[in-house]
């Protein structure tokens, strides 16, 4: 039969009778298409309003090309079945097929709501793009049995099921009964089933048995619901059977149970999931599957996407449960990702309840997972032989709130948990829980727990509802059973690496096992080196010390069942799980975290920072076993800025044996990086006092200063034994509190030493402003010191008030040593410019023939200013030296002695050496004597030598433009291969030199150069000679040097009437030397004693008036010899 183009409409029928009945006892072919059935309905016990088919001997029935049933209906009895269509199907040739743009618009019975099939014996029916919309009942769109002697169901080619619904029972699309080996389902190429519902199976349910297969393929299901389980499908499998499910997206399905399949597997059933999107599903249990398994069936997962899937209760993925201990099933899961899946109760993702059998996960992803109670990716039960294993999968940011298992919690008893190469990043969990990514119970010996190549990064407990547990912020164990006995077969982690974790209080940052009995615990972990943790400084090898060393104390930490309480255990409760085993109590290097450190027993490890400096000195570094750690010296390293440290003393018992280091964190010598401050300004006692055989070593920090008012220094060094404290500071800053700099001086000074050995080196120091002659480094003389500044720059120091020395000011005896060295400057450092105030940068007083002031090696001072010594002033006595080697002095000035040096040696004696490309530029005496330096030199046993290419440029004074002196009492003066350049005496005397002489004192010059130099008496020098001095000068120019009245070059004056002095010039060369008045190059006024020239020339002398090159003026017995000279 062909029915084409026909409008079929409003047809009653009564008992059980049909539009078109087509019947079994002939082989029938009907064809129907383009046809409209509207308003069909029968009444009585019946099937298939439109059509009643039963298909055997070849039959079949073909329904296509655009076919409508449109409110076609049976009752909604029991009996009643297919609201528009029931076909039987019997036979491997006989056939129903509904295809091509069909459409079933609110066909209503009990039983199929549209289409209701049987098929036996290998029938087969094919619906092949097809919509079912708003059809209703048991299987809203269709209800299919496939009996036992076998047939074939496809569903495929955009056939859709829109708001098709079951409102009592089972599958609002589709209701299939499926039994045997023969019989098979599919539904594939892009079906879609939207806003279906029912109580079980919104969009289908199955009833599969005896071994019937059944296929889901390119399949959708969008907002559908189940008012009890399978949102989207629920299925029973029994007797075997496989289910399985491949390029299918599930969006938006609800249930109670299982928002998008439910499945009971109860006997070998197996179920394949492969490349599927389960999003944004929600349930109560099983956010998107729930599956129950009861005697060896198989769960496969492959590649298959959980994205935002959210469960009130268990599984916000997943629940999978094995139900019988003898089931021996399986679960795998492969290459799945969970993506911010969530759960009000346990297991964010999936919630496992295993009584035997294996479950494994692999190569997956859990990101995001949330738990409102335990597991925040995965809450696992595993009972009997159950066994589950995670490998090579990540868990990033997962959580769990206010409970255990910020990834996984693992309940285990008798079971097994095997976590194989597994990264957690991130995870975390809050009060009361503990275990920020994994947290497990071993509730007995044969409990086996294998964490093995896993690592654990920025994984945390954190504060949450309560103040209760929160501890182990990667790992957290509760060892149930008493007493503990762990081996290698039932406790096993190893090859761990952790990085960045913290607990709450750092109650074991990386681990935290509860038990009876914590030392037991500990020793048998050790004793079968049970957990190995892999270095990160030294890859991939493990660390060595785990067991032993103090860094680790608080990573790895265990707690009595006994103290325990509510969970309200104190820290001090805790304690370290290998404390026994512990080579020191203090680690070395300890970390100092002002922030959020805490000062605790064992703080100072990477986890555990200390919180303040003070706190770590003060410990005892000896373990428990009494034996003394071997540690040389002790490091503190600051990852942090601190305003909490003060009085700190470091001394011959400080950490043992008195060697501190504190320094930033990362400190090399090369590199450039953040310098950590520890700032004092509100402190009044001094940030560090080092006593005894203290040795404190301080590497690139920043420091300010105490309180202004404070007279204690910053950093005191004493010595008080035969065994010299040390202090050491390289690659520091420091700088004046910029709050007070501004408004306050300060009462105190920054480095006091009284005895010991200090370094200070590649230091910035600058914007000190000091009062009441306060230094910035102070160094007493009642004890030997020895001082060497390297590389160290200051910069804007300032003193005012009576003082000496706004950088340096030291009394160096009992053989003290100050060496001040390579390339150190010394930028505006400034006294007052009043009466006692000397010593711009320095001042030093050096006594005792061993004592030493040693400035060289390209050391500069610039713009430094004082009343005496503008960079520096010093004083010897007692065979004291001091030594300016190859320095520079550049625009220091003063308002009386000593532009750049103001030197006393005293009649004790002393040696003042200045060499080696030492110069002197643009240096200035606003008002007396000495542009460059000033010097009083007393006694036979003073001597003072200037050498080896030292230059004086511009320098500039009233007397003595470069260089004033005064000696006394048989004082001795050398100047060897030196240049004087345009250097200038004002009106006074001296443009470049200046010389006293009084009481037998000699005076040597050697291959000197005076270049342009210019004084209104003597251009270059003046000398006043008294009793006994001597004035010997050989091989010297005097260059276009000028006087304003006499001696254009030179200007001698024996000033007594019996003095026995004398002046010898010796091959000297005068060249173009000038004066106002008389003596173009030369005046000589003797009293007494003898003046010779000879072997010397002049040429180009001029003067004004008298002696072109020479004027002289002899008196009493005074004689003058020139020979083999040449004018």
């Amino acid at each position: 039969m062909n029915l084409v183009r026909t409008k079929i409409e409003s047809y009653e029928f009564m008992n059980g009778n049909n539009l078109i009945n087509i019947n079994s006892d002939q082989t029938s072919t009907v064809t129907i298409s383009q046809t409209t059935f509207t308003y069909i309905t029968q009444t009585g016990a019946g099937k298939g309003s439109v059509i009643n088919a039963q298909l055997d001997q070849d039959s079949i029935l073909k329904v296509t090309d655009s076919c409508t049933f449109y409110n076609c209906s049976t009752q909604q009895y029991r009996n009643c079945t297919g609201g528009a269509i029931y076909a039987r199907v019997d036979g491997s040739n006989s056939q129903f097929i509904v295809s091509d743009l069909v459409k079933f618009d609110k066909c209503q019975s009990y039983q199929g709501g549209a289409i209701s099939v049987e098929l036996l014996n290998m029938g087969t029916c094919e619906v092949n793009n097809v919509q079912f919309k708003e059809c209703t009942v048991n299987g809203g769109g269709i209800f299919a049995q496939l009996q036992e002697t076998g047939g074939i169901l496809t569903i495929t080619n955009h056939t859709s099921f829109v708001q098709c619904v079951n409102g009592n029972n089972d599958g609002g699309g589709i209701n299939i009964v499926i039994n045997g080996s023969n019989s098979r389902c599919i539904i594939s190429d892009k079906v879609v089933f939207e806003k279906c519902e029912a109580g079980w199976g919104g969009a289908i349910y199955i009833d599969q048995n005896d071994g019937a297969s059944f296929d889901v393929h390119n399949v959708t299901f969008k907002d559908c619901d189940a008012y009890n389980y399978g949102g989207a499908i629920y299925i029973e499998q029994r007797e075997g059977g496989s289910f399985d499910v491949h390029n299918v997206i599930f969006e938006k399905c609800q249930a109670q149970t299982g928002s998008a399949i439910y499945i009971e597997q109860r006997t070998r059933g197996s179920f394949d999931i492969h490349n599927v999107l389960f999003e944004k599903c929600e349930a109560y249990l099983g956010g998107a599957i729930f599956i129950e398994q009861y005697f060896r069936a198989s769960f496969e997962v492959h590649n298959v996407t959980f994205d935002q899937c959210i469960c009130r209760d268990y599984g916000g993925a997943l629940f999978y449960s094995v139900r019988n201990q003898n089931a021996i099933s399986s679960c795998i899961l492969d290459g799945v990702q969970f993506i911010d899946c969530s759960i009000q109760y346990r297991g964010g993702s999936m919630y496992i309840q295993e009584q035997t059998g294996t479950a494994t996960i692999n190569g997956s992803t859990f990101s995001g997972s949330v738990s409102i109670r335990d597991g925040g990716a995965i809450y696992a039960q595993l009972r009997y032989d159950a066994e589950l294993i995670i490998e090579n999968t990540q868990f990033k940011d997962c959580y769990s709130a206010n409970s255990d298992g910020g990834s996984i919690l693992a309940s285990i008893n008798n079971g097994s948990l095997i976590v194989n190469k597994v990264t957690f990043v991130g995870s975390s969990c809050s009060q009361p829980g503990s275990g920020g990514a994994i947290a497990i119970e071993q509730n007995s010996s044969d409990s086996r727990i294998s964490i093995i190549e896993s690592s654990f990064t920025n994984c945390h407990t954190l504060s949450g509802s309560s103040s209760r547990y929160g501890w182990g912020g990667a790992i957290y164990i509760n060892i149930k059973y008493n007493p503990p006995t762990l081996t290698v077969a039932n406790f096993n982690l190893t090859d761990l690496t952790f990085s960045d974790c913290t607990a709450i209080e750092n109650i074991g940052n990386n681990l935290h096992i509860l038990s009876d009995d914590r030392t037991a615990v500990g020793n048998q972990i050790k004793t079968e080196s049970l957990l190995t943790v892999t270095d990160l400084s030294d890859l991939p090898n493990i660390i060595s010390d785990l067991y032993t060393s103090l860094q680790y104390a608080y990573d790895y930490m265990g707690i009595n069942q006994s103290k325990v309480g509510d969970g309200y255990a104190q820290f001090t409760d805790h304690e370290p799980l290998f404390e026994q085993f512990f080579i020191s109590n203090v680690p070395n290097p300890s970390y100092i975290d002002a922030i959020n450190g805490k000062d605790i027993k064992f703080c100072g490890g990477q986890s555990s920072k200390c919180k303040t400096i003070k706190y770590s000195t003060e410990r005892n570094p000896t373990p428990l076993s009494g034996i003394i750690p071997t540690d040389s010296s002790y490091s503190i390293i600051l990852t942090s800025n601190t305003e909490s440290d003060t009085d700190i003393q470091i001394m011959s018992t400080t950490l043992n044996k008195g060697h501190v280091v504190i320094q930033s964190d990362g400190y090399n010598s090369i590199e450039d990086y953040t310098k950590q401050s520890i700032l004092t300004s509100s402190k009044t006692q001094s940030l560090f006092t080092i006593t005894g055989s203290g040795h404190l070593e301080l590497l690139r920090l920043h420091f300010d200063n105490l309180n202004p008012t404070s007279n204690n220094p910053l950093i005191s060094i004493s010595a008080d034994s035969d065994f010299p404290p040390q202090l050491q500071i390289e690659d520091c800053e420091f700088s004046q509190d910029p709050d007070s700099y501004s408004i306050y001086q300060l009462s105190h000074s920054i480095i006091s030493i009284s005895g010991g050995i200090m370094k200070l080196v590649r230091t910035k120091i600058e914007n000190y402003e000091f009062m009441n002659g306060n230094s910035l480094i102070n160094i007493n003389s009642d004890q030997t010191s020895t001082v060497t500044i390297s590389q160290t720059t200051f910069t804007y120091i300032t003193q005012t008030g009576a003082g000496k020395g706004s950088v340096i000011n030291a009394q160096l005896d009992q053989d003290s040593v100050l060496k001040v060295t390579d390339s150190c400057i010394f930028y505006n450092c400034l006294t007052q410019q009043n009466e006692d105030n000397r010593g711009g940068a320095i001042n030093a007083v050096v006594s005792g023939s061993n004592s030493q002031f040693i400035v060289s090696d390209l050391v500069k001072f610039d713009k430094c200013q004082s009343f005496q010594g503008g960079a520096v002033s010093v004083e010897l006595l007692n065979m004291g030296t001091c030594e300016v080697n190859n320095v520079q002095f550049k625009e220091c000035t003063v308002n009386n002695d000593g532009g750049g040096i103001f030197a006393q040696l005293q009649n004790s004696g002393g040696t003042l050496t200045i060499t080696n490309h030492t110069s002197f530029v643009q240096c200035i005496n606003t008002r007396w004597g000495g542009g460059g330096i000033l010097i009083f030199s007393d006694g036979s046993n003073s001597r003072c030598i200037i050498s080896d290419n030292v230059t004086f440029e511009k320098c500039d004074a009233e007397w003595g433009g470069a260089i004033y002196i005064e000696q006394y009492d048989g004082a001795k003066f050398e100047i060897h291969n030196v240049i004087f350049k345009e250097c200038k005496a004002q009106a006074g005397p001296g443009g470049a030199i200046f010389i006293g002489q009084y009481e037998g004192v000699s005076f040597t010059a050697n291959n000197v150069k005076f270049k342009e130099c210019e004084a209104g008496r003597g251009g270059a020098i003046y000398i006043a000679q008294g009793e006994g001095g001597s004035f010997d000068v050989h091989n010297v120019q005097f260059t276009k040097c000028i006087s304003q009245y006499d001696g254009g070059a030179l200007f001698y004056q024996s000033q007594n009437q019996n003095a026995i002095s004398s002046c010898i010039l010796d091959g000297a060369q005068f060249i173009d030397c000038s004066s106002q008045y008389d003596s173009g190059s030369i005046e000589i006024l003797e009293q007494s004693g003898t003046a010779t020239i000879s072997g010397s020339t002049f040429s180009g002398s001029k003067s004004v008036y008298e002696g072109g090159a020479i004027y002289t003026e002899l008196y009493d017995d005074a004689a003058l010899t020139i020979d083999n000279t040449l004018y």
